[in-house]
C-alpha cells in the first residue's frame, strides 16, 4: 500500500515503522495498521508528566481508595479450575479464591503454564511478535540533535525483519530507537544530563540465541553505532546503564517467548483474531493487556481492562 504513494526507500521505511508498534513486520502486516500514521501524525499523542509509570501509580492510588487489597511479591503457580469454572489462584502463599479471575499477564503464558494441559496448545502455536533489547542510560551530556522520539534506520530496513521472523536471529544492523523524555519533561533529568531509553527489535526467544552471551557485545555494538550517528563521546559520558534482553523480559514480565506484543500481526488471522477478553474454555476467567483483544499500546491495553470491567459489572447488575 505504501508503495502506491511513496518511492524513496527512506520514506517507505519511515511510514513502514508504524507496523512495529504492534510488534510486526511492515512487509507482512495488513495495511490497516497504516492508520496509526494518521493517528500519531495528524491527531497527535499525549504524554504524562513524570513518565508513563505515573499512570500505574494513579490506578494504584484510586484502587486503594476504593478498598482494593493489593498483594505484591506473590507468584501465581496456576489458575484453579473446578469443572469449567475458574474459582481462584494457587500462589506461593496459598490459595486465593475469586468470583472472577482476571489475568493481565501475557495470555499465551497463561495458556502455556497456568491452565490444564489439554488447553495449553490452543494459542501457543501462533507466531509471537518481536521482542526487544533495551538499554536505560543516564548520560552526563545533552545532545542537541535528540528530540523526544528518535529513530536511526539501517541501510537495508527489510533485512531486519527477515533476520527476526525468517531466521530467528538478531539483525546485523538493527534500527535503533531512542526515547529522550527529558526533552519534553525537564523534571525527568538534571541539568546537562540525558535520560535515554534505547531499544532495538530482537527475535522472540529461540534456541539460536544465548542472550547472556550476547548481552555485552550487543550493548557495545549499539553504543558504537550511536556514536557513529553523531552522539559523540556517548560511552565515556554514561553514568548509569541497565540492559534488558528478551530473556529478561520473559523472566520479569511473564511475556511468552519474551515477545513484547503477544502474537505478531503478520497475517490477517493473527492481526484481527486476538485472544478474546472472556476465555472461551472456562467461565469466570478473563484476559486483559496487550496480548488480548483489542491489542497492544497503552491506550488500547487500558481499553481491554475497561471492556472487561464493563462486562463484569453488567453480569452482577442482573
Amino acid at each position: 500500500m505504501l508503495q502506491k504513494y511513496f518511492k524513496h526507500p527512506n520514506t517507505l521505511a519511515l511510514f513502514g515503522r508504524y507496523a512495529t508498534y504492534v510488534g510486526s513486520s511492515p512487509y507482512l502486516a495488513p495495511a490497516t495498521f497504516s492508520m496509526m500514521t494518521h493517528l500519531e501524525g495528524n491527531l497527535g499523542v499525549y504524554g504524562v508528566r513524570g513518565g508513563t509509570y505515573t499512570i500505574v501509580e494513579a490506578f494504584e492510588k484510586l484502587a486503594r481508595e476504593l478498598g482494593v487489597q493489593i498483594i505484591t511479591n506473590t507468584d501465581v503457580n496456576h489458575i484453579v479450575i473446578e469443572g469449567k469454572k475458574a474459582i481462584g489462584v494457587d500462589t506461593i502463599k496459598g490459595f486465593i479464591a475469586g468470583d472472577e479471575i482476571i489475568a493481565n499477564i501475557d495470555a499465551l503464558t497463561v495458556y502455556e503454564k497456568m491452565l490444564p494441559k489439554s488447553k495449553r496448545n490452543k494459542w501457543t502455536k501462533r507466531e509471537p511478535s518481536v521482542s526487544g533489547y533495551a538499554m536505560l542510560l543516564g548520560v552526563n551530556k545533552q545532545y542537541d540533535q535528540l528530540v523526544h522520539h528518535n529513530v536511526f534506520f539501517p541501510e537495508n530496513y527489510q533485512d531486519e525483519f527477515i533476520s527476526i521472523f525468517d531466521r530467528g536471529e538478531m539483525p546485523d544492523d538493527p534500527t535503533i530507537y531512542i526515547c529522550y523524555s527529558g526533552y519534553s519533561d525537564p523534571t525527568m533529568t538534571k541539568k546537562q544530563t540525558s535520560n535515554l531509553f534505547v531499544l532495538v527489535n530482537a527475535p522472540y526467544i529461540n534456541e539460536k540465541t544465548d542472550w547472556e552471551q550476547l548481552r555485552e557485545p550487543l550493548m557495545e555494538k549499539i553504543l558504537q553505532k550511536l556514536e557513529e550517528k553523531g552522539l559523540v563521546d556517548l560511552r565515556e559520558n554514561i553514568a548509569y546503564i541497565q540492559t534488558m534482553t528478551p530473556a529478561d523480559i520473559k523472566r520479569n514480565t511473564g511475556a511468552y517467548q519474551g515477545a513484547i506484543y503477544g502474537m505478531s500481526s503478520n497475517n490477517i488471522q493473527q492481526a484481527f483474531s486476538r485472544i478474546p477478553n472472556k476465555a472461551n474454555d472456562y467461565d469466570h476467567l478473563w484476559f486483559v493487556g496487550g496480548t488480548a483483544h483489542p491489542g497492544g499500546g497503552t491506550p488500547i491495553v487500558t481499553l481491554s481492562g475497561k471492556l472487561v470491567a464493563e462486562e463484569i459489572i453488567r453480569r452482577y447488575k442482573k
